[in-house]
């Protein structure tokens, strides 16, 4: 079977949608829509009876600086990239203008950055900080995109309080601090040339795991899962070579950490572990920064490359399924991006050569603007680079029970999306029968690893890759246009034709599917299914407004916003 190193005419893999890009469908030719009409009799009466009651703002506070200060790499949250849950009581306690936090719909932003720049002045807004402002804001503000203005101020959840008589919250909460200070269960086992350190931590808990050599026979590991962390100091019986092999098994929560002996021998025992060492500690990984060397950097295309460090102290970290770091440019001048770290290859035909497993490789598009990027692309061997330890919101719940999973991305929008391709076409239970990637791009030397994605393709029936071109050369044969509704809907009604009469069966009679047929069909409960889409914020803000208007429960998405 000849590889699809671009699609062709009739091909199943990367079939084509016939998609219109429509002016109506466009998002670049859409015009703009009004917000509802807010009528004041309805709305509290507050100031001068104006329920928006607008201020003039001072020069450079326009909502394009607002946009062109979130894109500018600054940690507008506060806490240098981390996400953590916040406590109605710290909630509380940012009620001043100096630093003030507000909570919407479940989730707290720290909104210091933005007073300036709101519409109705500071004052205005000052009226939600510190507390839930969710009916404040449902009020006034109902139909402004709240997650797409305040996405870069992000902080976390929003914990909820209990509302059990206070006896048996006392009692809950002892029992939520007994199990909080269980350490993962840990075992052992050898080989003549080889230990392998085995740790229990927590089915689908999706966890991070930090190994480091202190000495040729003093190991360090730690693990970080479910807001909680604890650390193993564990003298080993001999000395071992670096580095290390980590293997996690993410559906029961096996952690494998394999170890060569430097002399092939049988142990009496591992070695030995104090207790008083297994301790759960706290980490702010928001500050802990990781000093890292530059190992290479690979060119994927004509703007993209695989930059690849190593932690400076030969620290060995996995990253979450979904989590990311947040790369700082300099010292002097912190602006930073968040990036995605991924495997060296896909597939095992474009496997690299003197790669360890130690290395930590991130996949960066070069642009003409970007500060960021412009300064990592240009690091050449032996230089350092800081990052955050792994960041992110992704849980593992959402895939747990799911077959079918779809997944729509966007330019580098594809590296959070590898790792889960090659988790859920090796996953056992359930397994996964079909897995969709709907790729977007501007032109055909953009697609990001097309020659492994279509060899995936032709080696896996479950996998299918779709791809889209805005601005593809006249041989281009696949797909066109933008992200619409037009395209997603095409793209599922694809997938219900395949489903029912095999992928031999021509798609010219769901060429036109309704709304209704997608929600009725493609949406349903019956369907074990999980959609994630990434890409640019625009991009991934309106994917989701369109998969939740086909019918798409919120529960069944994740959008990574970097």
């Amino acid at each position: 079977m000849p590889l699809c190193c671009w699609p062709w005419k009739g091909s199943r893999k990367c079939g084509s949608l016939e998609a219109k890009d429509t002016p109506e469908a466009s998002p670049e030719k859409q015009p703009a829509k009004k917000p509802p009409e807010i009528h004041v009799s309805e709305a509290p009466e507050y100031g001068n009876g104006n329920p928006r009651n607008k201020c003039a703002l001072q020069p450079g506070h326009s909502l394009m600086d607002w946009i062109r200060l979130g894109n500018s790499g600054k940690d507008l949250a506060g806490t240098g990239g981390a996400y953590r849950p916040v406590t109605p009581a710290e909630l509380a306690s940012h009620d001043k203008p100096d630093s003030p936090w507000i909570a919407i719909k479940g989730n707290v932003y720290n909104i210091t950055a933005y007073l300036d720049y709101h519409p109705g002045g500071p004052d205005e807004v000052m009226r939600g900080a510190g507390k839930d402002a969710t009916q404040l804001f449902d009020q006034v503000h109902a139909w402004v995109n709240f997650e797409s203005l305040l996405s870069k101020c992000l902080i976390g959840p929003l914990k909820q309080t209990d509302s059990l008589k206070s006896e048996d919250s006392d009692m809950l909460e002892s029992l939520e601090n007994s199990k909080r200070q269980q350490p993962p269960k840990f075992d052992w086992i050898q080989k003549l040339d080889s230990i392998t350190l085995i740790f229990y931590t927590k089915s689908w808990c999706n966890p991070q795991c930090c190994v480091l050599l202190d000495s040729r026979k003093d190991i360090s590991v730690k693990f970080s899962y479910d807001f909680r962390s604890f650390c193993f100091e564990i003298t080993l019986e001999d000395v071992v070579h670096w580095p290390c092999t980590v293997a996690v098994n993410h559906e029961t929560g096996k952690v494998e950490i394999y170890l060569r002996k430097e002399t092939s021998k049988i142990w009496k025992s591992y070695g030995a572990t104090n207790k008083s060492d297994v301790t759960e500690f706290s980490l702010n990984i928001g500050e802990d920064g990781l000093v890292c060397t530059v190992v290479d950097k690979w060119v994927i295309n004509h703007n993209t490359s695989l930059v690849v460090l190593k932690c400076a102290n030969d620290e060995y970290i996995t990253y979450p399924i979904g989590y990311h770091s947040r790369i700082f440019s300099n010292v002097e001048d912190p602006l930073s991006r968040s990036y995605t770290p991924i495997p060296p290859c896909l597939v095992p035909e474009f496997k690299v050569d003197n790669w360890l497993p130690n290395y930590i490789s991130f996949m960066v598009k070069k642009y003409e603007q970007g500060v960021v990027s412009t300064w990592l692309t240009s690091r050449t061997s032996g230089d350092t680079v800081t990052i955050t330890r792994p960041l992110g919101s992704f849980s593992m719940q959402i895939l747990q029970d799911v077959s079918q999973i779809c997944l729509i991305a966007a330019g580098t929008g594809l590296t959070p999306m590898i790792n889960i391709i090659l988790f859920s076409l090796q996953r056992r239970n359930p397994r996964c029968t079909r897995l969709d990637l709907l790729f977007f791009n501007r032109s055909e030397r953009d697609i990001l690893w097309h020659d492994q994605l279509c060899m995936l393709a032709a080696k896996d029936d479950r996998f299918h890759l779709t791809n889209v071109l805005s601005d593809p050369s006249n041989m281009w044969t696949g797909n066109k246009g933008h992200i619409n509704q037009s395209v997603l809907k095409n793209h599922f009604a694809r997938i219900l034709s395949e489903e029912a009469d095999g992928p031999s069966s021509s798609f010219e009679e769901c060429s036109s599917p309704s709304s209704k047929m997608i929600h009725d069909q493609y949406f349903t409960d019956s369907r074990k299914l999980c959609i994630c889409v990434c890409g640019p914020s625009p991009f991934t803000q309106l994917t989701k407004t369109l998969v939740t208007g086909l019918g798409c429960d919120e529960e069944k998405l994740h959008c990574f916003i970097g």
